[in-house]
């Protein structure tokens, strides 16, 4: 009888351990997952807590914990797992390997991105003091006066009133789509048109974003805008 590879050893039991989904990570790890025979616990997809998993045992973790105190039960979970476990984000001191996007790199090509448009008036727009944030900031920040050209920071809260103040034309960095969406609704809540009002905005993108031929991003279409706001993408 041929030997069949996917049914001749035991299925390894992998643990998608993740406060936050991104749709493309959890399609990759299906792709190789059914590649290699694997038994994939993904419920915290929807459930988006450790809930009915008190008693799992495996071979393995592929974990994004976050930072926020009410994930610290997470944490502990993965630690004591005793497992091989691989990281998408950093994971306080614990060893591991990691697969992470660079923070620093992504608000580096945001300015960078915003400057080759001829801005010289940039503004990062925060909403929380997470590592993340803090290192796209920074980034952000460095590179801007580095060019020679105007910062502004602003906290998110402050966004509106302080819109009245920014020199025109300006460009709002924001973390990521989410972000950058509560910041375009209140420049509209203001009065203020996106482009039109000299207001220009940027994000890295995921799925939230359907992407057309011509670059522009599913924002820019939900508003039948004839300008779309800059979308861009860390490689």
């Amino acid at each position: 009888m041929a030997s069949n590879s996917l049914t001749d050893h035991p299925r390894r039991r992998v643990l998608l351990a993740m406060y936050w989904w991104e749709d493309r990570i959890l399609e990759g790890v299906a792709r190789y997952a059914a590649d290699h025979n694997w038994e994939l616990e993904c419920r915290m997809r929807w459930t988006h807590t450790t809930l009915g998993l008190e008693d799992w045992s495996g071979d393995g973790i592929i974990a994004n914990a976050g930072f926020t105190q009410p994930l610290q039960q997470l944490i502990r979970k993965i630690r004591q797992a005793g497992v091989p476990m691989v990281s998408t984000q950093q994971l306080g001191e614990s060893g591991g390997a990691r697969v992470i996007v660079r923070h620093h790199d992504v608000g580096r090509v945001a300015a960078e991105h915003l400057l080759s448009l001829g801005f010289t008036d940039l503004a990062y727009v925060f909403l929380e003091n997470n590592e993340i944030e803090q290192s796209r900031r920074n980034a952000f920040q460095s590179a801007v006066t580095g060019a020679g050209c105007s910062h502004h920071d602003i906290q998110f809260r402050h966004l509106a009133r302080t819109l009245r103040s920014l020199p025109r034309p300006v460009a709002l960095m924001a973390m990521n789509d989410i972000n950058a969406l509560s910041v375009m609704r209140v420049c509209l809540d203001a009065g203020y048109r996106i482009p039109e009002d000299s207001i220009r905005t940027t994000f890295p993108v995921s799925r939230l974003e359907a992407y057309h031929s011509d670059g522009s991003s599913w924002i820019a279409r939900e508003r039948n805008s004839t300008a779309p706001v800059s979308p861009w993408m860390p490689m």
